[in-house]
């Protein structure tokens, strides 16, 4: 149970009812799909929440596939898809309850992480599985808003490098299965279709650690085995190697960025999307 993502974006921007703004915007969710796909079990009606979640664009797509996903937020937008009134840091099921969970961009945005990763690992199946977007301390994107240009400040309680993503995960009793980079540039793909194409080439060949976002699978353990321990943190050589290569590939990419901003007519990414 899958899908090929270039072949659905070959035919247009819409996929089981979802409409799209750009390809680049559509590849942001339809890696979600694919892998939750990809890892579920065939043939069963699977359940899953997408946490915090504002649309049901996944739980429309998902439907499609026979994999219901119920949308789980502080405040009900529109949508005809399952919804439950809840927050992430006391989420309203049952223990052992859910097949898998959702985190796209969320991690950032909560005050008390620790709280709301304990709250997957509590409402997970054993052998249930948690997929999250997230984007990196040590990603252009991220570096540049939150650490150079600082307005990320404003909505985000905090970034997170790959070491920490795994602590985190651990923490809740969950252990990574996959990890990658989905693509690299995105901003860069909504204004030239060749970045898009280098971001299709380039999916699962960024490293981790200076990858622009993560696309993470973690699953819960069975009862009969262990839980994930704690791998070791960046020692302080590390970090600044990874804040040199950052800064540099922040104002590097950022100023590409601009140039193509600027060859388009200077339109914002939004109005190019």
């Amino acid at each position: 149970m899958s899908i090929d993502i270039d072949e659905i974006l070959d035919k247009g921007l819409q996929y089981q009812g979802v409409h799209f703004a750009s390809k680049p915007a559509a590849l942001r969710q339809l890696v979600l799909v694919r892998d939750i796909l990809d890892a579920l079990p065939e043939g069963d009606w699977v359940t899953g929440v997408d946490i915090g979640s504002k649309y049901d664009d996944l739980g429309q797509m998902l439907k499609a596939h026979n994999v219901r996903c119920t949308r789980v937020d502080i405040e009900n937008r529109p949508g005809d898809g399952e919804f439950v009134l809840g927050d992430g840091e006391s989420l309203p099921f049952a223990d052992n309850s859910v097949g898998f969970a959702v985190l796209s961009h969320v991690m950032a945005h909560v005050e008390h992480l620790d709280r709301m990763m304990s709250e997957v690992g509590r409402i997970l199946i054993p052998g249930g599985r948690v997929f999250i977007l997230q984007s990196n301390r040590y990603g252009w994107w991220k570096f540049w808003g939150y650490y150079l240009r600082r307005n990320d400040r404003v909505v985000h309680w905090r970034t997170i490098d790959a070491w920490g993503m795994q602590h985190w995960l651990a923490d809740a009793g969950l252990g990574i299965e996959k990890m990658y980079a989905p693509y690299h540039f995105y901003l860069h793909s909504k204004l030239s279709g060749f970045f898009y194409k280098l971001d299709r080439v380039l999916e699962r060949r960024v490293p981790k650690a200076i990858a622009t976002q993560w696309l993470v699978r973690a699953k819960k353990p069975y009862k009969d085995l262990p839980f994930p321990s704690r791998k070791r943190s960046l020692t302080l050589p590390e970090k600044a190697t990874l804040i040199v290569i950052a800064t540099l590939q922040a104002v590097g990419i950022k100023a590409l960025e601009l140039a193509l901003r600027l060859l388009k007519g200077g339109k914002s990414v939004a109005e190019q999307t």
